[in-house]
């Protein structure tokens, strides 16, 4: 790595492997797509840690996401789920699945 810093478009996977995490990374490929033309995501890189270390920085990523969503910069995902169609229970067909 030259200059210290790695751009990623995702996480493609987190797993927990003989006692560690791993947390892989992924780019959308330049000449890669998709049956419907969309970029394909790549595996790049996968970070190894501890589960110690991956509860610091979990508990890092919550505060910059407090901090996103007080700015405005994104909306909160957990109001952005209670709010999806799914959870408004009016929408829901009563009876049993398949009449």
């Amino acid at each position: 790595m030259k200059n210290g810093y790695v751009y990623v478009d995702g996480v493609g996977h987190i797993s927990l492997l003989n006692g560690m995490v791993r947390i892989e990374f992924v780019v959308a490929s330049a000449s890669l797509r998709d049956e419907a033309g969309k970029s394909v995501l790549e595996p790049l890189q996968t970070l190894i840690m501890t589960p110690q270390g991956f509860t610091q920085i979990f508990g890092n990523m919550e505060k910059m996401m407090q901090r996103m969503v007080e700015s405005g910069m994104v909306v909160d995902p957990a109001s952005e789920r209670r709010a999806g169609p799914a959870r408004n229970r009016a929408s829901f067909v009563s009876g049993t699945p398949g009449e």
